[in-house]
C-alpha cells in the first residue's frame, strides 16, 4: 500500500518535482516559488521566491535541475 499525503505551501499549480538527496525534494509552478521539503517529516525546509526587487522568476516555474555539487538551477515561462 501507499501513503498519499497532501502537502500545503503553493498557491498555484505545481509544475515540477525533483528529488535532490535522499533527505529532500524541491517542488515549483506557477507561484513562482520553489519550497524545499523534507522527505521524513513532509515539512518545508525553506521558500525561495521572487520579492519584486526585479530579479526571480515571473512567468511560473516550468523546470528545476540539482547539479552534481547541490546547486539548484530554476527556469520558467519568461512572460
Amino acid at each position: 500500500t501507499s501513503e498519499h499525503r497532501v502537502l500545503t505551501g503553493h498557491s498555484g499549480t505545481v509544475r515540477i518535482i525533483k528529488q535532490i538527496n535522499y533527505k529532500q525534494f524541491a517542488s515549483a509552478g506557477d507561484d513562482n516559488r520553489i519550497i524545499i521539503w523534507n522527505i521524513d517529516t513532509f515539512s518545508a525546509v525553506c521558500t525561495i521566491q521572487n520579492t519584486n526587487t526585479g530579479f526571480g522568476h515571473t512567468g511560473g516555474i516550468t523546470s528545476i535541475e540539482i547539479t552534481n555539487d547541490n546547486f539548484l538551477i530554476a527556469a520558467d515561462k519568461g512572460r
